[in-house]
Parts: C-alpha cells; structure tokens; sequence
C-alpha cells in the first residue's frame, strides 16, 4: 500500500534517519542551553535581588526562603532562653546592672513575660541606690530608674494580676524609695488578699499603717505576727514596735 510517496512497512532511507537524528539532537542541544540560561537567569536575578518570575523558580525561592526562617526562628528562640534565663541567674546572684540587661534583652523576644519585668523592675530599683552615689553619671539618674522600676512591676501585674512579687516590691517601692504610703498600703492589701501569712509584708502593713495615722491598726498587726511567726526574733521586733506605739499613745 503507497501512502503519498512513502511505501509502508518499508525501511526508511539512511538519509532521511541521519536527517531525523540531527533534528533530534539540534532540539536536546537547545534545551539543555535553555536550562542552563534559565539557571545563570536565576542566579543572576537572585544575586540582583529581583523577584522569579517562573514557576520553578518560585518553588526554589520558596523553600530556600522556608529552610531559612525556620533557621532564623530556632536561633532567636535560642537566644531568647539564653537571655531570660540568663537574667534569673544574675538576679538570684544580686548581680543587678547584668541582670537589668539581660531581662531587657530578653523583653525584645518575650514583651508579655510578667517575670521579666519583675527582674527589670528589681534591678533598677537597685541600681537607683547605685545612681545616687555616682558623681560620674555614668548610671541613669536615680529618679529616672526608680520610674523605670514603677513602671516595670505595674506592667508585670498588668500581665499577671497575681504576681504577687510585683505587688510586694512595688509596696516595697513606694514605702522607702518614692515616699508614697497610701499607694504601698493598696498594694500590701491586695497583695494580703492572695499571700495572707507573709511575716515581711505584715511588718511593712503595719509600719504604713502607723505612717498614715493608723496606730491602732499597726498594733492589731503586730498582734497578728506574734501569733504567727515563729522566729524569735521577728517575733520580738513585733513586740518592740508594738510597744512604742503604745507607749507613744499613752504617755502623759
């Protein structure tokens, strides 16, 4: 059977093979400098910062982009427990100008830590001793830490509002640092509402209590911790005071 000029079922010519496999390689040759230039395309594109342009390239991008994040994540996860954890060893050491560093550093990764701020607020109520002392200046001034220190455990009870450590220190704060008893009586009572037996807090209730013209309240405390502690001495400090205030209440 002859269809056009070619007779079926009969081999081709040679020429016409050799013409067929020059054809075929012509097109593997183009190909194969079309997947080169694409590559050097790419890398050139990539090196110029441009975006890719075809899907093979977004692909690639995509999970170079991938695998380098989750990189990046892992180390600043990393660092970011070196730092907080960092700060608890120099709070718990009083080393308390590293200390305030290294919670700050470690607020950049953690901005909700409750703790953290509590550190923060720690150190600089301390460095602040450190600042009225300093006739280089080189410290913040001591008026400047102390608000940096306010600040701090306000916004850790903000965070918290257990974090019994922020109440207590902020009482602590106001009573001796900043000259402001009715603000550290609020703290001490809600404090009390959540640590009840606390001999330390108790002693500061009643020493505000008496600064604010409470004495009879003071003695009621005091009463309190003789019934509680049981360390001698804390125990006799309370009767001391306890008698002062009565003495100062009947003398003649």
């Amino acid at each position: 059977m002859i269809h056009g000029n070619v007779a079926i079922g009969r081999p081709l010519p040679t020429a016409i093979l050799l013409l067929a496999s020059l054809v075929s390689l012509a097109a593997c040759n183009s190909e194969r400098e079309n997947f080169i230039l694409r590559a050097f395309d790419r890398e050139a594109r990539l090196a110029a910062g441009t975006s890719p342009s075809t899907m093979e390239e977004l692909r690639l991008a995509m999970a170079e982009s991938e695998s380098a994040v989750n990189a990046t994540v892992a180390a600043n996860d990393q660092l970011a427990s070196y730092w907080r954890l960092l700060s608890h060893r120099y709070i718990e050491a009083a080393m308390y100008g590293e200390a305030y560093d290294a919670a700050l550093k470690a607020l950049h990764f953690y901005p909700d830590n409750s703790g953290l701020y509590n550190i923060a607020g720690m150190s600089a109520a301390w460095l602040a001793k450190v600042a009225d002392v300093d006739a280089r200046q080189v410290q913040p001034s001591a008026a400047g830490l102390l608000a940096a220190a306010e600040r701090a455990f306000l916004t850790a009870i903000e965070l918290d509002d257990r974090a019994t450590r922020s109440m207590y220190a902020l009482a602590v704060l106001y009573s001796f640092e900043l000259d402001r008893p009715e603000e550290a009586l609020v703290w001490l009572e809600r404090y009390m509402t959540i640590i009840t037996e606390n001999i330390d807090a108790l002693f500061l209730y009643a020493r505000t209590l008496y600064v604010l013209g409470r004495p009879e309240e003071a003695i009621t405390v005091y009463d309190r911790i003789i019934d509680l502690t049981r360390v001698d001495e804390k125990r006799d400090q309370a009767r001391t005071n306890k008698q002062q205030i009565l003495d100062e209440l009947y003398a003649d």
